[in-house]
């Protein structure tokens, strides 16, 4: 049989034997880490009428393969490609069935190579691993550390199983973002371009350099200098986390490797000087800005009331706006933002202001697992020129604190803190003195907690740990990185992958091919309902599918990102979206009374007579007013803060019968503007003041008819907080809900949203 030689993508090469004929890629590149494609099948019958088995197969898992050294990928029509973990030669025997006719051959794998961390990034493909957490050694220290630091004996210990032992269970195979498809389809992200806004990026760090451009990356604390690498940090720096988990180079023996390995890297340290400069830079507001991907990695928590909180909507919904109208010629830059980690916080406001309140923990949050913050509240995720992404577990479950609500558009793995599950590993400074990895942050532990077993706890993080000695000697690399703040540049990650595989798309396409593609992780959450007066309201819906036919969760978004069904659409992608249009805002005056801790609460709704708009993102503004709102200025003994934040849930309904929790009850926002800023606010009855929500669960529903907003206050009691000076106060006369507007994106609206010409 002829020798067939194929376009290079790999060094590797990958053999097929089959009934004494030979078909062998040989092939030149760059690349070690992954094979061409090469058929497998019985001549003259097409792939679904054939049966494939492969001998020595540890789990089969979707379209993979999972073997000792590796996973092979069938990447549709009779075609497999492979991906090494070992950077060991295999041969891989397998049979072809077609009803009573059988044939044997071999693969044979040889010249590949890997990345010594790959193995453990369970993101990209999950096998189960640890990634280096629940490391007996490390808990046998931990307990030894409890004893003398908490004076805990044997007893105690056996009775807090969940705090001294481990459960395996944690870790599920095949809960990840599905990359290995995308990279086996021969997608790596190769010629787009993603900036990276954050603490800064370390351009020469050994697993970043090849991919790094200096051209568009940003010093904004030295005006000397353009390079973005953080020098003020020194136990670790967040941005270069951030960029290895975008594209951390694959195949050349260090580390482990990004989403989009391929992909070039701008360094932008804007958390670390955010003027109004800044702010426009990153969002390409500069001559020549090329970037197709913008990462945010970072936000704000809404702790208090709105009223009297200074917000130029115009302003910031222009900056907001540009990246996603001008970029890319006009297609758009797709801006990836995190959701945030505040779920199970206890108390919002502990970080401005140490008060010690535990609003969430008394409040019944944490109790019945309801979110603390909310994503929609957040103006900087309230908008729709971007994807807001949440996070989730290496076994597939909601992260203990990815903020939710329903401008989440999808999840995407980052694990937890990486000791009794997994968390992410990726890129760190570079030496063994600073970083997450470095001897400045192991010392702190040691000596902050008197002898704390930090490098025992996570042994790739310990300078002198055995597997840190092993396979990161350099103390350059990281397994404790979590947080949305990993969620987000593994969907950036992803979002190249998909640029690269059509770079027609425009940011919309995008998003639609991301909701489309995703994974309903999760598939039987559970509602939550709390008591309220002498009823029970539903608080979480779970998983709700609109009448457009996606499913929507406020955990999860659309759900988890799946990175090798997304170029799959990508590639065949020809429905493209039309010109983005908007409504403009319609407001109403509603004037009605919200009853106290009132499980019906109050309904009012807007008509909307455009019969062909179709709907992508839904914003609505609320101003709700108490007369009995607290006032009290004092600063020092007993305070008090109003309930009626923390109390009021808002839901919006559409004319088709979806319901979106846009405000979930009994998040930590509070009303006591005065004490905590000092001033009275500038309407003393005002909770909240024209206060924006976005919802994308009514993602390609029709626009017309009726749009019912209901407004539920679910608690009538006085709440002690956990600060002995400060009690939440009831309110002791109804709310009204004085106004409310709505506005919808998407198409054919009457105002077109477009670009600079």
């Amino acid at each position: 049989m002829k020798t067939i030689i194929m376009k290079p993508l790999a060094v590797g090469v990958m053999a097929l034997a089959l009934a004494g004929c030979k078909v062998e890629l040989s092939v030149d590149g760059n690349n070690h880490w992954v094979t061409d494609p090469v058929s497998i099948g019985l001549p003259h019958l097409p792939p679904s009428l054939q049966t494939v088995s492969f001998e020595g197969t540890i789990e089969q898992k979707g379209n993979s393969y999972v073997f000792s050294h590796g996973v092979l990928y069938d990447i549709g029509g009779g075609r497999y490609s492979y991906i090494s973990t070992t950077g060991e030669d295999a041969e891989i025997p397998f049979t072809i069935s077609h009803g009573k006719i059988s044939r044997q051959g071999t693969l044979t794998v040889s010249n590949v190579s890997t990345d010594p961390l790959f193995g453990q990034q369970w993101h990209l493909s999950n096998t189960g691993q640890s990634a280096y957490s629940q490391n007996q050694d490390g808990m046998d220290a931990y307990i030894e550390w409890s004893k003398a630091y908490f004076g805990y004996d044997d007893e105690y210990i056996a009775n807090n199983p969940q705090r001294y032992t481990f459960n395996a269970d944690l870790r599920v195979a095949d809960q990840d973002m599905n990359a290995g498809t995308a990279h086996a389809m021969g997608y790596t992200g190769k010629g787009v371009v993603v900036a990276v806004t954050d603490t800064g990026l370390e351009g020469a760090h050994e697993d970043l350099v090849d991919n790094y451009r200096a051209e568009g990356s940003f010093n904004f604390v030295e005006a000397d200098s353009d390079d973005p690498t953080n020098t003020y940090d020194s136990r670790g720096d967040h941005g270069t986390s951030v960029g290895g988990l975008i594209a951390a180079s694959a195949g050349n023996g260090m580390g482990g490797r990004g989403v989009a390995p391929s992909a070039t890297l701008l360094g932008q340290n804007f958390l670390k000087n955010q003027t109004d400069e800044a702010t426009a830079t990153i969002h390409g507001m500069y001559e020549g800005a090329d970037q197709d991907v913008i990462n945010k990695s970072w936000g704000s928590t809404l702790f208090i009331q709105t009223n009297g909180v200074i917000h130029n909507a115009e302003v910031d919904g222009y900056i907001d706006a540009y990246p996603a109208l001008n970029l890319r010629d006009g297609k758009g830059a797709i801006v990836v933002k995190s959701a945030g980690n505040s779920f199970n916080d206890s108390d919002l406001s502990q970080n401005f202001f140490g008060l010690g309140l535990g609003l969430c923990d008394v409040n019944g949050a944490a109790a019945y697992g309801l979110t603390c913050s909310n994503a929609s509240i957040n103006s900087g995720n309230n908008h729709p020129y971007q994807m807001v992404i949440g996070s989730n577990n290496a076994d597939g479950t909601h992260t203990s604190y990815s903020t939710a609500g329903s401008a989440v558009w999808a999840s995407a793995p980052s694990g937890e803190y990486g000791f009794r599950e997994p968390a992410m590993i990726t890129t760190d400074q570079s030496n063994c003195e600073i970083g997450y990895s470095g001897s400045t942050n192991e010392n702190f532990y040691l000596n902050a907690y008197q002898g704390y077993p930090y490098g025992k706890m996570y042994p790739l993080n310990g300078v002198s740990s055995e597997i840190a000695t092993e396979l990161d000697p350099g103390c350059n690399y990281v397994q404790t990185f979590n947080g949305t703040s990993s969620a987000a540049p593994n969907t950036s990650g992803a979002t190249a992958l998909i640029l690269e595989a059509n770079g027609n798309l425009s940011w919309r396409d995008v998003k639609r091919i991301i909701a489309s593609t995703t994974d309903q992780i999760v598939s039987e959450d559970p509602q939550v309902v709390l008591p309220v007066g002498n009823s029970e309201y539903v608080a979480h819906d779970g998983w709700v599918t609109n009448a457009a036919g996606y499913s929507f969760n406020n955990l999860f978004g659309f759900g988890r990102v799946n990175a090798g069904e997304a170029v799959k659409m990508a590639e065949n992608y020809r429905d493209y979206l039309g010109t983005y249009t908007s409504s403009g805002w319609i407001d109403a005056k509603a004037g009605v009374t919200v009853p106290d801790n009132n499980a019906q609460g109050v309904t009012h709704s807007i008509e909307i007579d455009n019969k062909r708009g179709v709907v992508e993102e839904v914003q609505i503004r609320i101003t709700l007013s108490n007369d009995s709102m607290i006032t009290d200025v004092q600063k020092e003994g007993p305070k008090t803060a109003s309930t009626i934040g923390s109390d009021t849930a808002f839901e919006l309904t559409s004319p088709s019968g979806t319901k979106s929790i846009m405000l979930t009850a009994r998040t930590g926002t509070f009303a006591s503007y005065d004490w905590a800023f000092g001033v009275a606010p500038a309407d003393e009855t005002l909770m909240y003041k024209d206060m924006m929500l976005l919802s994308n669960a009514f993602y390609g529903e029709p626009a017309g008819g009726n749009w019912t907003l209901r407004v539920i206050d679910t608690n009538g009691n006085d709440i002690p907080s956990l600060n002995p000076e400060v009690t939440f106060v009831n309110n002791t006369v109804d709310s009204t809900l004085d106004t409310w507007g709505i506005t919808f994106y998407g198409e054919n609206f009457a105002n077109e949203l477009a670009g600079e010409k």
